[in-house]
């Protein structure tokens, strides 16, 4: 069987309403370059909206409910999967955001867990988005979730990195992931396969949490997909002569704007032989 992953990442969906149809129609084409696929997949590593407005989500269902319509349509109408975390877009702040400085007290006061719930709040518009459209995660660090194809079985690791993102540019080394969901990360010894999925990469993440969270994902996904840099590439990532982790960084998609070029990456998974091919559409 061959299934094919479509990587895709920061939309940047504002209210407005309008998008670029004959984008979309081009992506639905770029698969016909692939030859015969069995099953489509999609994967969205964060920034789904511009602000975190609810009336950005709203214009994000046709954006998603077209080129899901169009796999659906070159694929004898058979269910499309969808797998997506949010980014730093996508948090809705107060008219008054915190800053830096706050966040940075709370890790040298050993206090970060005590502001995650209010970290969260802020995507409460995201999650509203996610529960109408049954993408429901049943943890909002990590949503660990499986999926079958015949025999062949894949673990999809998909990591929340929003929370601590500032308005200003200046979150480096402010992202977390506590030390108590590490484990989760771990792949199943019954998967054939194992992808993580977060829009910040691990650079972004705080010292304290940041070597560790690296090394689990490389010691255990295969693939990780990331976005945020609106940068496309792939690297193969290993640390202490471990297997190798290819990454698949997507770059931005902008169904807003025609003049501007776009990129999204595919990844193919023959489950036969257990390999895959990796590529990069603009």
């Amino acid at each position: 069987m061959r299934l094919a992953i479509i990587h895709l990442s920061d939309f940047h969906v504002k209210g407005s309403g309008k998008f670029s149809d004959k984008k979309i129609d081009g992506l639905i084409k770029s698969l016909n370059t692939l030859g015969n696929v069995d099953e489509y997949l999609i994967i969205f590593s964060g920034d789904l909206a511009f602000s975190g407005k609810p009336n950005e989500y709203k214009s994000s269902r046709y954006i998603f409910g077209k080129i899901i319509a169009g796999i659906k349509q070159k694929n004898k109408n058979k269910y499309v999967d969808l797998y997506m975390v949010p980014g730093n877009h996508d948090l809705c702040f107060p008219d008054d955001p915190r800053s830096r400085a706050y966040i940075q007290e709370h890790y040298e006061n050993g206090r970060i867990d005590d502001l995650l719930k209010t970290e969260l709040s802020y995507l409460d518009n995201y999650y509203e988005y996610s529960n109408a459209n049954s993408l429901v995660p049943y943890d909002k660090l990590l949503n660990r979730r499986f999926r079958t194809f015949g025999n062949y079985k894949i673990q999809f690791n998909l990591i929340n990195t929003a929370p601590f993102s500032t308005l200003e540019p200046n979150d480096k080394e402010l992202h977390y992931f506590p030390d108590d969901k590490m484990y989760l990360l771990r792949k199943a010894d019954d998967a054939n396969l194992c992808i993580t999925v977060m829009h910040h990469s691990c650079e972004w993440f705080n010292w304290s949490c940041k070597s560790e969270l690296e090394k689990t994902i490389v010691d255990n996904s295969e693939i990780l997909c990331t976005g945020h840099d609106h940068r496309a590439g792939t690297a193969d990532v290993s640390i202490n002569n471990s297997l190798n982790t290819w990454v698949s960084a997507a770059g931005e998609m902008n169904f807003s704007e025609v003049n501007v070029v776009d990129s999204y990456n595919i990844i193919v998974i023959d489950t036969e032989d257990n390999t895959f091919s990796g590529y990069i559409f603009t």
